[in-house]
């Protein structure tokens, strides 16, 4: 979508649009490890928002070009970007960024090896991530706090902070409970699961080992199955259609709210804070809903049974 948009944007000299689309673009191409296309159109989105003097916009793409350098190991140019990023953070409007700069300072210092440097920082991230409720930037910060505590041997620090990653996951995932968002959320975030897994297994506690990994990936899978229960009538139909609109309403301001600032950012707060509250209602209406419906569909929903599970997948899938 974002390779097609960018274009007619150019041509017809929409430049703050084609500025986000190409920002868009290279977030997507990094979630999906095409660091060129990534790299092309991060840099030709920092240039654009140069030239509109939006300073939310180029802060984001820097921060966006950090992770990219990070990800592909070339620190150096991690390093000069998050210079760069670190000066435009102190003039944004967005508290986002200065967690966001916070959190990628710490995982260059961790992948430098510079440990207590990294430990300071991401932490530092993690605090202030809670205090703007940035909740995804704190489980990412805690699940690096718990790598760091892992190379320095510290088992037990380890355990707690991946055993804190894995609980703001749940509670991130708790709200907005739709099938198709639960499946994609957890597969971007298992890692903390594994990780934790892995220490547990290093302790030879494999039953427990297998619960952690069971509780990340197998509720996806559960979830989707049993998600669909109670949903049947045209009410709840209706309410899930309204769930998905809201949520993909939601997703539309959140990332313009990274690239504005200023009266048009407040705007966005304020649509933002408006869908929230739609979404929290929807939310309650349908598990209003649901927990109406008779016992044994909710024990179905509720209940996780190796029987039923291998009945639903089939003989040729188990």
């Amino acid at each position: 979508i974002y390779e097609r948009v960018k274009r007619p944007f150019r041509h017809l000299k929409l430049t703050a649009e084609e500025a986000r689309a190409r920002l868009n673009y290279g977030r997507t191409a990094t979630s999906l490890g095409d660091s060129f296309s990534a790299n092309r159109e991060l840099i030709a989105a920092l240039k654009l928002f140069e030239i509109l003097k939006n300073r939310s916009g180029q802060t984001t793409a820097l921060l966006s070009l950090s992770k990219l350098a990070i990800d592909k190991k070339d620190y150096e140019k991690a390093h000069s970007y998050l210079t760069q990023a670190s000066a435009a953070v102190r003039k944004s409007e967005n508290p986002r960024h200065g967690v966001q700069l916070k959190f990628l300072e710490g995982e260059l210092l961790r992948k430098t090896g510079k440990y207590a440097r990294a430990k300071k920082r991401l932490t530092e991230a993690q605090k202030l991530g809670e205090k703007h409720e940035q909740f995804n930037l704190m489980q990412a910060a805690f699940n690096s706090l718990g790598k760091i505590a892992v190379s320095r041997g510290e088992t037990k620090e380890a355990k707690s902070r991946f055993l804190d990653a894995v609980k703001i996951i749940d509670d991130l995932r708790s709200p907005l409970a739709a099938d198709e968002f639960s499946m994609a959320f957890f597969a971007s975030k298992i890692e903390p699961f594994e990780n934790l897994a892995q220490l547990l297994l290093n302790d030879n506690k494999i039953t427990d080992a297998f619960g952690v990994l069971e509780r990340g990936r197998s509720r996806s899978l559960l979830d989707a199955m049993t998600g669909h229960a109670g949903r049947s009538s045209k009410v709840s139909e209706k309410l899930q259609q309204q769930l998905n609109e809201l949520r993909a309403e939601l997703n539309f301001y959140y990332k313009r709210s990274d690239s504005t600032a200023g009266t048009e950012a407040e705007r966005h707060k304020t649509d933002i804070n408006r869908i929230e509250a739609k979404l929290a209602d929807t939310t309650r209406r349908i598990n209003s809903i649901d927990a109406a419906k008779s016992n044994s569909r909710r024990n179905r929903a509720e209940s996780f049974s190796l029987r039923d599970l291998q009945k639903q997948l089939g003989k040729t899938r188990t």
